[in-house]
């Protein structure tokens, strides 16, 4: 196995270190379209359970509302900054 270099070598000769690995290119939608099914699958579980027994899971549903607001915002960020983050991810590729 090959031997790290001590950080304070790699700081004081950043030559030294080797080059960055290139980001993976990820479509942000698909990403935040499976958190948002996640937390609605989570509200409907805890629906269910508010329904069919006597367990109090207001807190629960709240939280998976705000999870859901929250993807909702990030699908609106997605859409606003997608030409963005999709033209500086072509302009990292490997020389």
């Amino acid at each position: 196995m090959p031997r790290l270099p001590p950080a304070i070598d790699l700081t004081l000769h950043p030559e030294r270190r080797r080059r960055d690995v290139r980001p993976m290119d990820v479509d942000l939608r698909v990403v935040v379209l499976v958190g948002i099914t996640l937390w609605v699958v989570a509200g409907a579980t805890f629906g269910v359970l508010q329904l069919f027994t006597d367990h109090e899971v207001v807190d629960q549903l709240l939280v998976c509302a705000a999870g859901v607001v929250l993807g909702l915002l990030g699908l609106v960020w997605e859409r606003a900054n997608r030409r963005r983050y999709r033209a500086g991810a072509a302009s990292t590729t490997e020389p």
